[in-house]
């Protein structure tokens, strides 16, 4: 690796640790546009479809900062090469609002971990930002998820038990199982 791919990657960490520390947990939307490219892409599991433009991000942070006013993340690693940065984070948070149709609990939440990639510009401003955390862990901490059988229930629905059957996780109907939700 040159010397010049190196400072590309400590820039982009840099601005990465800038953009979370600095931006996402003081809710700085301004510096967050100014961190981002205009046409920066977010990708998050609880979002609806993909935020492609400054508005549709705020609405996607504003919804999340309803539901946690005090979120925040703290850094475990962050680990760049080339125009990608990696960062893996613990959120922590407490539920202080609605959160879809859940009312508030006021329960403290510490999501992790929470995964991210971003993609860096040539002028090292982010374009592409990837979200992976356990949604159904944290809604777990916060005793919002369905009791065991509607979970079963869901499981059926989905196929669950049918996939773990053809990859050899539960019997198959033909070894003396069950097939569940057929």
């Amino acid at each position: 690796m040159s010397d010049s791919d190196q400072s590309v990657e400590e820039r982009n960490k840099a601005t990465i640790r800038r953009f979370i520390e600095e931006a996402q947990n003081t809710h700085d939307l301004d510096l967050m546009d100014e961190i981002s490219m205009p046409d920066c892409q977010l990708h998050h599991p609880a979002a609806k479809s993909v935020a492609s433009t400054p508005e549709e991000r705020d609405v996607v942070i504003n919804e999340v900062r309803r539901s946690f006013s005090d979120f925040y993340f703290e850094i475990q690693d962050l680990v760049a090469e080339g125009n990608l940065v990696a960062a893996r984070l613990i959120n922590h948070a407490t539920n202080d609002g609605p959160m879809g149709p859940a009312k508030a609990v006021s329960n403290k939440v510490m999501a992790q971990p929470v995964q991210v990639i971003y993609t860096m510009s040539e002028d090292g401003r982010i374009a592409d930002v990837r979200i992976e955390e356990d949604i159904f862990g944290m809604m777990e901490q916060l005793g919002q998820t369905p009791g065991p059988a509607r979970r079963l229930y869901w499981m059926s629905r989905l196929g669950v038990f049918r996939f773990l059957q053809r990859i050899g996780k539960l019997p198959r109907e033909q070894d003396g199982g069950t097939v569940l939700g057929s």
